[in-house]
């Protein structure tokens, strides 16, 4: 459910989204902003779930596999507190510094040049996720 959350989110949510509010950045990136503290809470309850069936599956077979897909769920959990503790807050501290519309301030404005690159890091992190969930799948089977 986690993993295809996030697909969902990355390949059909955000570019529509973005598609239909091209003009309306502020709001565009008000309901990304919930959208991905909405993932957050169900990435930790998901991956803690994910995380018990994998313990008990090291406990009774001590696979490799599960050991490695333990691994990746801890990951995956990691990266999204990272983004939720780190990226996101500095990310709405920047665009609170704009004191007004995000179509207002140039592209080389220094804030918004930090807030693209804040964005950067948030989709490198939530696509390390993906792929992470996408490799504990394999795992599973």
């Amino acid at each position: 459910m986690w993993v295809g959350s996030l697909a969902g989110f990355a390949f059909v949510f955000a570019p529509i989204a973005f598609g239909r509010l091209r003009g309306d950045l502020d709001t565009f990136a008000a309901i990304v902003g919930s959208s991905l503290g909405a993932l957050a809470v169900l990435g930790y309850v998901c991956g803690a779930a994910s995380l018990v069936t994998s313990a008990a599956e090291i406990f009774r077979t001590r696979s490799r596999a599960a050991i490695a897909r333990a691994g990746c769920i801890v990951a995956m959990l990691t990266l999204v507190a990272f983004s939720q503790l780190a990226i996101v807050p500095e990310m709405f501290a920047t665009q609170e510094s704009f004191h007004g519309s995000f179509n207002a301030v140039a592209k080389d404005d220094p804030r918004r040049v930090r807030y693209d690159a804040l964005h950067a890091e948030s989709s490198r992190t939530y696509g390390a996720v993906l792929i992470l969930g996408l490799v504990a799948i394999a795992l599973s089977q």
